[in-house]
């Protein structure tokens, strides 16, 4: 009674609790559902102005003034982090040398959708992020992770229908396949955006319906000018100008962007018709992209472009003096602002201006400048990877700020859930206290008798256990005792056998029955080594980097005469592989494999050998054309003293072992192997070992 009087109590109390967290995790809910302030038009504004002037501020000023800008928002909402992360990308871009921050300020847009609700809520916005990582990939040259990117932008956009933004990622594709020199694939992904932009309605977003369409048409003209069709590289050249001159009024705030976009297209058409054999015509239109361009905020990186072209234009005509001109302006804005690509250029039209004007000593000095400026270029790429400390440090410092923020959203969602769950746990708690109090004793009692049972059960089972290692370590004792007891022996009678006719020379029966005796003996021989070799247990390796084909060659010409006895060619083809295994026990498993290959095919038959090389891993491939595996066995060959032997198709005997052998060794390098047999028409075994 007493017992029952405390249990209501505690069940008050529980209620009591269980109300007190109720009311608290409304408050708290309801604190997590505050209405975002949207401050987008002001960001973009922002943006926009600093844009604007970043050429005349440079990068820092430029960064600076947004950052402090941003800062002075009241709140931020998720939109508005988009906008931030975004738009210093943007400005990072812009700058060659900031290239890895932009990519973390790409990676940190992404970490703002942890979870797949924020991701449909912020659907474009997420494939948006998922395309620019794709850039991101694609600038550093990873083609493969890029297309997946992309992919999974595109299906990011799939639920919304969105025809404008399908088109970003037809330019992606499209972008990837110029990139690798797909010129035809690239073309008809810009022909597809093209049309999907005709059927997009939204006639206010600056980048889609003007820079996308008018930069589809331009770089369908540089595909075809690259494929040498002139005739359509000039098509749409025209088209492109056509529609930018048409289009610009409807977007008058961004006047510099669009003459710097006109200029682009007509310096691809001056291009064009230098290599249509019309340099007049060339040198006019070069002539007016340098006078339009230093109207605009990107003069100084179209003027260079633009006179890099033009020098060539005079080089390939024979007007050197007026290439000479051209690339001493074109030295002096590299003193200004220094480029690399844009001073390769100058190197080599340098070199061959000289040339051109019989000054071959300077020609000869400037050519061996730039061979040792390309050949620190070819280091400065193989050293790219290398671990810029400073960079690091500020990428997690910034990372570190980002974990922070997503981590406290991250509690508060956490304690929410909690107090929820535990509201919800202890309501049914003490519903089931109440229930199982009365069947607890009883609960208890059968526990015991079972816990008995399963412990009487464990002891009988540990004496097993222990019984069978027991036995396995006196069969292998036994096994190893026979094995050496009877080497000795048999390799007496083998060589007493050869003593016999020292002095003398034995007849034809004579000389029988020594071949029967050397043969016995060989066979037993190796019967011996396999079964000691079966019986050591766990095998232990000794790693080290290795060739594999060298490893294999090693084999390969070593049972070569073996083959030949039969009439056989063994052909071997490989990738150059460096792997680390134990050299010994692999050139163990490569001449077993090859061994039975020769055993079991056919007189005059091709055995093949072959190494390939996969992203983890590599497999070694060994193919007969012999008597094949019954599809039976097959499952069994790799068993320890398997009875699935039968003989070579020359008479040759076998023990079982070879391939239990194998198995044992390549599973000791975390490898596998396998066969693919087919009976009368052979077998292929392969072995694949990982890398690490």
């Amino acid at each position: 009674m007493r017992r029952f009087n405390i249990l209501c109590f505690l069940f008050k109390k529980a209620n009591y609790f269980v109300f007190s967290l109720f009311l608290f995790s409304i408050a708290f809910y309801s604190c997590q559902f505050y209405t975002e302030n949207d401050h987008s038009e002001k960001i973009n504004k922002w943006y926009s102005n600093i844009d604007q002037q970043f050429e005349k501020i440079g990068f820092a000023n430029a960064t600076n003034k947004y950052d402090s800008l941003f800062n002075r928002l009241p709140s931020v909402s998720t939109t508005d982090q988009i906008l931030y992360y975004t738009h210093m990308r943007l400005l990072n871009q812009r700058d060659s040398a900031h290239a890895i921050t932009a990519s973390f300020y790409t990676d940190s847009i992404i970490r703002l959708f942890p979870s797949d609700q924020l991701k449909k809520k912020y659907a474009k916005e997420y494939a948006k992020a998922l395309l620019l990582k794709g850039d991101d990939l694609l600038a550093r040259r990873d083609y493969s992770n890029a297309y997946r990117s992309y992919y999974d932008g595109k299906l990011a956009l799939t639920d919304l229908n969105e025809v404008c933004e399908y088109s970003r990622y037809s330019s992606r594709i499209a972008n990837v396949s110029y990139k690798e020199g797909n010129y035809y694939q690239a073309i008809d992904f810009w022909k597809q955006e093209h049309q999907e932009l005709l059927s997009c309605q939204d006639s206010t977003d600056f980048e889609l319906m003007f820079v996308e369409k008018q930069g589809c048409l331009d770089n369908i003209g540089v595909c075809y000018m690259y494929l040498n069709k002139l005739d359509s590289a000039q098509f749409y050249y025209q088209k492109a100008l056509d529609f930018i001159n048409t289009n610009q009024k409807y977007f008058p705030g961004h006047k510099d962007f669009i003459d710097y976009a006109r200029i682009v297209v007509m310096s691809n058409q001056a291009e064009a018709y230098a290599l249509e054999n019309k340099p007049e015509k060339a040198e006019i239109i070069f002539k007016q992209c340098l006078i339009e361009g230093e109207k605009t905020g990107y003069a100084f990186d179209n003027s260079q472009a633009t006179r890099v072209a033009l020098s060539k234009l005079y080089i390939h005509t024979k007007q050197y003096e007026k290439a000479h001109q051209q690339l001493d302006i074109l030295k002096k804005g590299l003193q200004k602002k220094p480029n690399k690509e844009i001073y390769t250029y100058w190197q080599r039209f340098y070199s061959q201006v000289l040339f051109g004007k019989k000054r071959y000593k300077e020609a000869s000095e400037q050519l061996l400048e730039y061979a040792e400026m390309q050949y620190k270029s070819v280091l400065a790429a193989r050293a790219e990877n290398k671990t810029n400390v400073g960079q690091i440090l500020a990428q997690i410092e910034q990372q570190h700020l980002v974990q922070l923020s997503e981590e406290k959203q991250k509690q508060q969602n956490l304690i929410l859930g909690l107090v929820i769950l535990v509201t919800i746990s202890l309501a049914a708690i003490t519903s089931l206290i109440w229930k199982n109090v009365r069947n607890a004793r009883e609960n208890i009692s059968s526990l015991l008798a079972i816990n008995q049972v399963v412990a009487q059960k464990n002891i009988v089972l540990e004496d097993t256990v222990k019984a069978l290692e027991r036995y396995q370590d006196q069969n292998q004792k036994f096994l190893k005792l026979i094995a050496h007891d009877l080497r000795n022996p048999i390799g007496a009678m083998s060589s007493a056998s050869l003593l016999l006719f020292l002095d003398k020379t034995p007849n034809d029966h004579q000389k029988q029955i020594l071949s029967i005796i050397q043969e016995s003996s060989t066979k037993a021989l190796a019967l011996i080594s396999e079964i000691l070799y079966n019986n050591l247990g766990a095998i232990s390796i000794k790693k080290e980097p290795v060739l594999f084909e060298e490893v294999v060659r090693s084999c390969v010409d070593m049972l070569s005469h073996k083959a030949e006895e039969k009439g056989q060619t063994i052909e071997f083809s490989f990738e150059s592989v460096l792997i680390t295994l134990d050299r010994e026990k692999i050139w163990r498993v490569v001449s077993n494999l090859l061994t039975n290959a020769i055993k079991f095919s056919y007189a005059n038959e091709t055995i093949r050998v072959d190494i390939q090389k996969k992203e983890y891993s590599t497999i070694l491939t060994i193919t007969d054309h012999g008597i094949g595996i019954p599809a039976e066995i097959q499952n069994a060959i790799f068993d320890d003293f398997t009875t699935a032997k039968r003989v070579g198709t020359a008479g040759e005997q076998t023990y079982g072992l070879g391939l239990s052998i194998c198995k044992q060794i390549v599973d000791a390098h975390g490898g596998k192997i396998w066969v693919v047999s087919a009976v009368d028409k052979g077998s292929t075994f392969y072995v694949e070992i990982p890398f690490l």
